[in-house]
């Protein structure tokens, strides 16, 4: 087997920005290629996570292999959570030999007219902690998951958000998605003697 891989986009109807009237520019356009990723599968079907590593959900991180429902567009600092539930699945790169540690870096969408946001995460559809956020800066925090709820290699991770708002709703803006958390990253790795529960890291 090569290890030679070749992607080809087949652009339908390129048009020039002369011929649209935008521009002299004559060159036949489809779209402008940021950047293209490539990542392990397992065999059923979901992206490989390794132990220890980091899941970037800044733009060009890469948040988007493990993403779910309930997420809006890689920004420069973070992604959104959009609506009342995010998810992330992904596969585990190996049985872990202990509980895990979730580092969750994030800032949370709050104003004056929403002081406080609460959301509830999950793993595997069981339910891990609870959690406020009271303040607009950047918090971490770290959550145990205990190794009993990792019953296969496969993961769901899921973000239960109360009361998302826009801020076109309390007059920030004239943003319509209904937002939560803006996470910046997040690292599983096995907890080294670390106790259930979760640990405020602000």
């Amino acid at each position: 087997n090569s290890s030679e891989v070749r992607l080809t986009f087949s652009n339908q109807d390129p048009r020039s920005p002369l011929e649209l009237g935008v521009s002299a520019d004559e060159r036949r356009l489809g779209f402008a290629l940021h950047t293209v990723g490539l990542i392990p599968l397992a065999s059923e079907g979901l992206p490989v996570y390794r132990l220890g590593s980091s899941i970037d959900f800044r733009s060009g991180g890469n948040a988007w292999f493990y993403l779910g429902g309930g997420w809006g567009s890689l920004e420069p600092d973070a992604t959104w959570t959009i609506g009342s539930r995010s998810t992330l699945e992904f596969q585990l790169d190996r049985a872990p030999a202990t509980d895990l540690l979730m580092d969750v870096e994030t800032h949370a969408f709050i104003s004056a007219h929403r002081p406080a946001f609460d959301v509830s995460a999950l793993v595997n559809d069981r339910h891990l902690a609870e959690w406020r956020i009271t303040r607009p800066d950047t918090v971490r925090r770290q959550f145990v998951i205990p190794q009993r709820m990792l019953t296969s290699s496969a993961v769901r991770i899921t973000f239960i958000n109360h009361d998302p708002r826009s801020p076109a709703e309390v007059g920030d803006l004239k943003d319509n998605r209904k937002l939560g958390l803006a996470i910046h990253t997040i690292r599983l790795e096995e907890a080294s003697g670390r106790g259930p529960g979760s640990y405020d890291r602000e």
